[in-house]
């Protein structure tokens, strides 16, 4: 009898090991200049569970990544609030702040094209857990189209089409022939 009880303690403590994923709901809060700054909230059981953040940076569909904090923070709540800014610095350069808790990360890229380029949700379709690499916010310019302004073809960039398509970020390049572009993603320990 004492084994049985022994074996179903044992199960009831992996059952709570922190390695089991469990779910994550993930959101935007609104923001006064949504462009420039976007907040997230990430809740979920995830209390003492360890995190990174990272940037990707997409050229011509090649992916290189950046981890943001060199040691894992951990979550002392059920709630993670998340702020990346983005401020142009030269026409060719940006700096993304990211704030996340008492943490705050610096970042300086350079992008061709600054200037045209905001933050920009991924609106994700699909549910996450602990488990997942959880895209929170990309800087682009948007999916290049050509539009007929007083009898001239231009090109502009279309931010919605992007954001309304609710595909993941690393699917943009294909999806909208999109040559370089940056996004943030979530990872718990364990990733």
């Amino acid at each position: 009898m004492r084994f049985i009880g022994l074996v179903l303690l044992i199960g009831l403590v992996a059952g709570c090991s922190p390695k089991q994923p469990v779910p994550v709901r993930f959101g935007y809060v609104e923001t006064e200049a949504p462009s420039s700054s976007q907040r997230m909230e990430i809740t979920g059981a995830f209390q003492g569970r360890h995190y990174q953040l990272r940037m990707a940076h997409s050229q011509d569909g090649n992916v290189s990544y950046k981890m943001l904090n060199g040691t894992s923070g951990i979550i002392q709540d059920t709630v993670l609030r998340i702020q990346v800014s983005a401020e142009p610095i030269h026409k060719q350069t940006v700096r993304f702040t990211l704030n996340i808790d008492s943490l705050q990360m610096v970042e300086e890229v350079e992008l061709p094209d600054v200037l045209h380029c905001i933050l920009l949700e991924t609106y994700p379709v699909r549910s996450f857990s602990t488990s997942d690499t959880i895209p929170l916010t990309s800087y682009t310019s948007g999916a290049l189209r050509e539009i007929m302004v007083d009898g001239q073809l231009l090109q502009g960039g279309s931010y919605c089409d992007v954001r309304n398509a609710k595909l993941p970020p690393q699917e943009w390049h294909k999806a909208f022939d999109m040559k370089e572009y940056i996004w943030f993603e979530l990872l718990f320990a364990g990733k």
